[in-house]
């Protein structure tokens, strides 16, 4: 690619350098973003749009454009954060002096609808920006209250005029033979356009969008120049950013620098501050091709993925809440795994009990496993109310729940559930010397799909 990071002042630069080489078209959205910017009354702004329209590339250009003006900013993607409210609280907190935030992958924060409308963005100085970017448009929730209607504007994200597609694909060097295929196939979407930029002319461009994805996906995994490179493509699906760092924990590549600098110019993919990342397109198809040609190499490379995190955990405390995180796409090629919900857990956040909770818990405890187990539970939330997580629906609803105490709280009379006299006995065995910090599971259930797989469940098991 011919990068010299000599004559940039960071990787952020370098790469938004590169990206904005090949950024086309969009030119009433930078006119709105600019008139957003002058108007002294707007506060919020939300692009929204399919997948693949180009969402994540405007923000970016946006962030430039503010830039440009002398203003600070500060750009994150939901997902990377998860979905703790107090996480994401605190990630905003640490970050002062900032005119502009730009949010990306809203969609992630679906759940939160409620809890950013009435807490986190109103506390934000009066003077702070917000622009986020998400697949969906805001909900009805803040165009019908007064105060948001003022302050918050909507943009619609619509695929690139003929013009400026044909702008895309000569930045890409399409053949021209492949030009008029690409048009029809890709209806405008960057995304689509890009991966036939990709084959430089070469892939057959026939099917739908999906079929189109699939095909690419495929003969990238399969023109990977080595193994190495096809593992950097897989680990992309274990982990939500490819970097530096995780290539040495995880494959200990000789040039880990120059693959990372590879998997960021393939086609569908994305660089950022965090490393690399495929767009969720790409992503789903190459998961179905692990799925389908290299299963035990995925379970591998996720097993790897979980030891280098954990790893990360011990050693950097600071670090330890957003690696539990980024752990979980290593699970979902564990077939144990697979009754949790892994990879849906971004329909429901984690919380702490409050008393409107306790009915419900006690309603489908009673409900699934009956009288006694009803009481045992109802002294839990008597005596260690702290130890319970809550999984709670976008509404703030109940909708599941974790009881993990620690068990250095424990009290001797707690023996009376079965559970914690077989653990008071494991303690007394194998931990004779003292049990400090360690944590037991005792237990987890949603409150309308008891312990089968749903996004409630895992909410519960991201959040442990």
């Amino acid at each position: 690619m011919g990068w010299s990071a000599t004559q940039e002042a960071s990787w952020a630069q370098l790469l938004r350098r590169q990206r904005q080489r090949r950024f086309v078209g969009r030119r009433r959205e930078i006119a709105d973003f600019e008139e957003f910017l002058g108007d002294p009354q707007r506060r919020l702004l939300h692009i929204h749009g399919p997948g693949g329209i180009g969402k994540s590339a405007l923000l970016e250009c946006f962030e430039s454009t503010a830039q440009g003006r002398g203003l600070r900013t500060e750009h994150v993607a939901a997902r990377d954060l998860g979905t703790r409210p107090t996480s994401i609280a605190r990630r905003i907190a640490e970050t002062t002096s900032v005119d502009v935030w730009f949010i990306d992958g809203l969609e992630y924060w679906n759940v939160l609808d409620g809890w950013l409308r009435r807490e986190l963005l109103p506390s934000l100085e009066a003077s702070v920006r917000v622009v986020t970017a998400g697949r969906e448009p805001l909900s009805a929730e803040w165009l019908t209250d007064p105060g948001w209607a003022h302050i918050s504007g909507e943009l619609r994200l619509t695929g690139l005029s003929t013009e400026e597609a044909l702008e895309l694909l000569r930045a890409w060097d399409v053949t021209p033979a492949n030009t008029k295929r690409a048009l029809a196939v890709a209806r405008g979407s960057p995304l689509l356009l890009m991966l036939a930029a990709g084959g430089k002319g070469q892939a057959s461009l026939g099917g739908d969008p999906a079929s189109l994805v699939r095909r690419v996906v495929a003969r990238v995994v399969r023109d990977a120049p080595t193994a190495e490179h096809q593992d950097a493509l897989f680990l992309s699906v274990l982990a939500p950013w490819v970097d530096e760092r995780l290539l040495q924990a995880v494959l200990q590549p000789k040039a880990s620098i120059e693959l990372v600098e590879w998997l960021g110019n393939e086609p569908g993919f994305i660089s950022g501050a965090g490393g690399v990342t495929p767009h969720d397109r790409v992503r789903a198809a190459l998961k179905e091709l692990m799925e389908s040609r290299a299963p035990e190499r995925a379970r591998e490379l996720g097993r790897r993925v979980q030891h280098s995190q954990v790893e990360r955990i011990a050693s950097d405390r600071g670090a330890g809440e957003l690696a539990m995180h980024q752990l979980v796409p290593a699970f979902q090629f564990e077939p144990h795994a697979e009754p949790f919900g892994f990879g849906t857990h971004i329909d429901a956040y984690p919380a702490a009990l409050v008393e409107s909770d306790v009915e419900p818990i006690l309603q489908a405890v009673q409900h699934f496993e009956g009288d006694g187990s009803m009481r045992v539970v109802r002294r839990w939330l008597r005596r260690y109310p702290s130890a319970f997580v809550i999984a709670r629906s976008r509404e703030g609803a109940a909708r599941g729940f974790s009881f993990s105490p620690l068990c250095d709280e424990l009290h001797p009379e707690d023996a009376s559930d079965p559970a914690f006299e077989c653990l008071f006995a494991w303690l007394a065995t194998w931990l004779p010397t003292g049990h400090r910090g360690v944590v037991a599971m005792r237990t987890w259930m949603t409150l309308n799909h008891y312990m089968t797989s749903c996004p409630e469940q895992g909410c519960l098991a991201a959040a442990h």
